[in-house]
């Protein structure tokens, strides 16, 4: 038998910021490369043709389906795979989809799509979507939005076998920065409106336009099309029938309606009892009515369920890390601080880059007075294996003030290797942000390794400039970033700014300078003032990193509160609104 070949067909307009990556990713997985252009106006084209792909210009004519088409009708290969711009393939699956095409007796492949929200921050969905099928004549997309092609396959081919493959695709096309730049809501409203008029009776346009207005913020209206949508369609039979469910149960929390979500997840949960997203909903129900103990149970057999069944849409980390971190938030809510925190471990142990569940660790036994635990802690139960992962441990620890084991861990881990400068700038940082000024100015005489502009701050702080004019200087030029002057080089406000004032406020009161926090604190809020109608995002900025510093006075000043009397009934008060200060990157 021939060796089965596969064609990319793709649908572009003005995609030259993201069309490059796409087909950097696809090199040696296909045979050829069909682009169909709809009018770009930017170097699109080029870039297409440079990367050897065959140009279609098709003139746009609101119509998704039609446009596909012209893909298809120019593609020569056995196979069709089909991508947008803002999609990438995985590495693996580089690998895989050459073989997967010389499998018989199968019409089409579903890959895993992994769809970025938020702009790199957020989490991560992952849809099984029919993206691979057999080049026949008669398989043909439908749909003006959203268009489809596995009704036309199995239209002509009723036995037609699919097979669910792991191969993914990373989609960055519905991060915050894309969707608005592209106007993607209006251009999808205008034509799901349009295709809902010329084909009313389809429960799959109801679904998508429940998503739009789900998007948009429109709870209500998108409880509306989803709940048309469900009462329209056959469960069983319907491939997307579980995400109207679970989109459904979604509005219903939003709204309030606990009673309602709570009979439409039994619901869900009796058609699709391999869906665990359906317990997550469920455990959040639960735990939101006052019913703690049930949500742990519900989360608990979601972590012996594990991940959903691949055949659905379903969030990165349900059952596995973010079922763990939320199993830590409900022992948090009823105070079992050790359970938390081994419920944290457990989720960073599964996803090392996950932040949240490390920072409540931090916070957990610093609260607690077990900060000298940390280290024991996170030489046991994690594996730092890099210089990265060291550094990455060592910036979280400063964020959460867990200055202490920062020393602890420079002083005694040998393993991985960090630069002999990093640790000395570290321990030196770490010293002045605790108030141990006297052995960090003994420190700083002894290295050269500081960047002059931290330096700076440090020598003045301290008092330790070598002479008296050096001293004037560097204090005459903290005093110009501190008010920000006149002096050009000092503008426009950054993130650093801000950070050095945080940086050396708490310092000053961690030191008990109180001379110099109030006078930082001053010259804090005459920054913001003097620049919140010239520079208002650098003042939102400043504004936040204000609170955040306050935030950390205030705890420092509870943290003495609280050591004055033994850990006993009267402490818990202050222990339980320390844990409730909104802490390092939004994280509490």
């Amino acid at each position: 038998m021939p060796s089965q070949t596969i064609s990319l067909c793709m649908i572009v307009k003005d995609e030259e910021q993201m069309l490059p990556a796409c087909l950097e990713s696809v090199q040696g997985a296909v045979d050829e490369i069909i682009v169909v252009d709809t009018g770009s106006t930017d170097n699109t084209v080029q870039l297409a043709e440079r990367y050897g792909a065959s140009v279609v210009h098709f003139k746009w004519c609101h119509d998704f389906a039609a446009a596909r088409n012209a893909g298809l009708e120019a593609a020569t290969g056995d196979w069709i795979l089909f991508l947008d711009a803002d999609e990438r393939i995985d590495e693996q699956g580089v690998q895989e989809l050459p073989i997967w095409a010389q499998q018989d007796g199968v019409e089409g492949y579903f890959l895993q799509i992994h769809n970025y929200t938020g702009n790199g921050s957020g989490g991560v969905t992952i849809n099984p979507v029919l993206r691979m099928f057999r080049h026949r004549p008669e398989y043909r997309f439908q749909g003006r939005i959203h268009e489809q092609i596995a009704e036309s396959i199995v239209s002509q081919c009723a036995e037609a076998h699919f097979h669910m493959t792991d191969v993914i695709i990373h989609h960055y096309g519905y991060s915050e920065t894309i969707v608005s730049a592209k106007n993607k809501v209006n251009r999808n409203m205008e034509l799901l409106q349009q295709i809902i008029e010329e084909d009313p009776a389809n429960p799959f346009h109801d679904y998508n336009l429940g998503v739009e207005y789900l998007r948009m913020g429109e709870v209500q209206q998108a409880l509306g099309y989803f709940q048309k949508s469900w009462n329209g369609l056959e469960p069983a039979r319907v491939s997307y029938a579980h995400l109207v469910l679970k989109y459904e149960v979604r509005c219903l929390q939003a709204l309030g309606q606990w009673k309602e979500a709570m009979e439409k997840i039994t619901e869900g949960r009796s058609l699709y009892p391999g869906y665990t997203d359906l317990l997550h909903a469920q455990a959040f129900t639960q735990n939101t009515l006052g019913r703690a103990e049930e949500a742990e149970k519900i989360l608990r057999e979601a972590l012996h369920m594990g991940p959903s069944a691949e055949m659905y849409h379903t969030e990165e980390g349900i059952g596995t890390f973010q079922t763990w971190f939320m199993l830590g938030q409900y022992a948090e809510q009823r105070e079992a601080l050790e359970e938390a925190v081994d419920a944290y471990v457990e989720a960073v142990r599964y996803k090392p880059s996950l932040l949240p569940p490390l920072y409540r660790i931090c916070r957990i036994l610093q609260v607690t007075g077990q900060e000298e635990r940390l280290p024991k802690l996170i030489e046991a139960r994690f594996r730092i294996e890099s210089q990265e992962a060291m550094g990455k441990l060592i910036r979280i620890l400063n964020d959460s003030r867990c200055y202490s084991a920062v020393l602890s861990i420079l002083k005694q881990w040998d393993q991985p290797s960090i630069p002999r400068e990093t640790i000395r700038v570290s321990k030196i940082m770490a010293l002045w942000r605790c108030g141990d000024w006297e052995n960090a100015a003994l420190l700083l005489r002894k290295n050269d390794d500081f960047p002059d502009q931290e330096k700076d701050w440090l020598m003045w702080s301290l008092d330790i400039a070598p002479s008296i004019g050096q001293k004037r200087a560097i204090k005459d030029h903290a005093i110009l970033l501190i008010e920000q002057g006149e002096d050009e080089e000092l503008k426009p406000l950054t993130e650093g700014t801000w950070t050095s004032f945080a940086e050396l406020l708490e310092a000053a009161d961690h030191a008990g300078k109180r001379e110099m926090f109030v006078g930082v604190t001053g010259a804090w809020r005459n920054t913001l003032e003097k620049n919140r109608e010239v520079m208002p995002e650098a003042v939102l900025m400043g504004t936040q990193k204000y609170v955040s510093s306050m935030t950390s006075a205030a705890d420092g000043h509870l943290s003495v509160i609280q050591a004055q009397a033994p850990y006993d009934v009267n402490t818990r008060p202050v222990q339980h609104i320390r844990l409730g200060l909104p802490w390092p990157n939004g994280f509490r």
